[in-house]
């Protein structure tokens, strides 16, 4: 304790006075940017000098340019310890965790029962045949259920944390808060539920006699990736306005008309610029037609690249519009 007080006295004014102006940029609210003044103000003393260096190390935004590799492996840790805490609070309440479940694959089976009811009139729809649709459709499933269980109940707790003030503790963890949105709590029985329409698609691959090469597979998993970054980083643009508008979460309905449009084939829409539209304006091709395309055959390396970059738009989107809510947001306590 003495060795503490000493270091406390011998605490720079002159090196707290500048810490304001660059927290300023980073956390916004004018609350904390007087508390900060006030506490530069009232603790004296030089030993803060090597402060910046712990600091530069634990802001992600500076970490990730100057280490990458350091940042990357940390969020990861931070994602694994959220994955043991979320299956430790699932195993707390089994008997709903196993309700959760049964829904889920309930779901998954009650989808490819209507598809086997609709083909049992017609042979094709739009160049799909039945088996080639079962697999679009739980591929769109495969693409729900990873969302649902690894996005979207953090997003939703967003919306109610700006709605209530809570968001002001994000502003203050030396984490990205990109990365705190997106991530928190992980719903393991929609995660779990994707093994249903899984299996369904190894079986009418089967039933199909196609041979699914390696390059192909990795293809589709890589799809089935982005197609989850496209259906998170769409709701979170507008999510985002959440920062002006305060209450925003009848947005979320839009959420289950894209998951439905997402399980048609996109030769149904027929004009190019109508595709078009549901590549880059409402992003539902690259859901599932853009994987499934390219496990079956139908698509090719032209198509896969124009659902990547809308991927990469949409994300880069998302970032820049949570930005700039941030800047326009007010905290609780201002």
């Amino acid at each position: 304790m003495r060795y503490i007080r000493k270091c406390v006295r011998k605490i720079s004014e002159k090196y707290l006075r500048k810490i304001p102006r660059k927290m300023s940029a980073v956390i916004p609210g004018k609350r904390l940017r007087q508390i900060l003044r006030k506490v530069s103000a009232a603790i004296p003393g030089k030993c803060l000098r090597q402060i910046p260096r712990k600091v530069s190390a634990a802001i992600p935004g500076k970490c990730l340019r100057q280490h990458p590799g350091k940042c990357l492996q940390h969020f990861l840790r931070i994602f694994l310890e959220q994955c043991k805490m979320s299956l430790m609070a699932a195993s707390i309440f089994r008997a709903n965790f196993i309700l959760m479940l049964f829904q889920s694959i309930l779901n998954s089976l009650m989808s490819v029962f209507c598809v086997e009811f609709i083909y049992g009139s017609v042979e094709t729809i739009a160049g799909w045949n039945r088996d080639e649709m079962i697999i679009l459709i739980c591929t769109s499933l495969v693409v729900n259920q990873l969302y649902r269980g690894l996005v979207h109940p953090n997003q939703m707790r967003f919306l109610g944390r700006v709605l209530s003030g809570s968001f002001d503790r994000l502003l203050l963890m030396p984490i990205n808060i990109y990365f705190q949105i997106n991530t928190g709590s992980i719903d393991i029985s929609s995660l779990l539920s994707c093994l249903a329409p899984t299996a369904i698609i190894l079986m009418k691959l089967g039933a199909l006699h196609v041979q699914v090469p390696l390059s192909s597979g990795l293809l589709y998993l890589l799809l089935v990736i982005n197609g989850v970054a496209v259906i998170s980083s769409f709701m979170m643009l507008l999510y985002s306005s959440a920062f002006v508008f305060i209450k925003a979460d009848g947005l979320s309905n839009l959420y289950f008309c894209m998951m439905s449009v997402s399980e048609k084939p996109r030769e149904i829409l027929g004009h190019k610029n109508v595709i078009l539209g549901f590549l880059f304006l409402i992003p539902t091709i690259p859901l599932a037609n853009a994987p499934a395309g390219i496990l079956l055959g139908k698509e090719g390396v032209w198509f896969m690249l124009m659902n990547i970059g809308a991927g990469a738009v949409f994300f880069f989107a998302s970032r820049l519009a949570v930005r700039l809510g941030m800047r326009r947001y007010c905290s609780a306590s201002s």
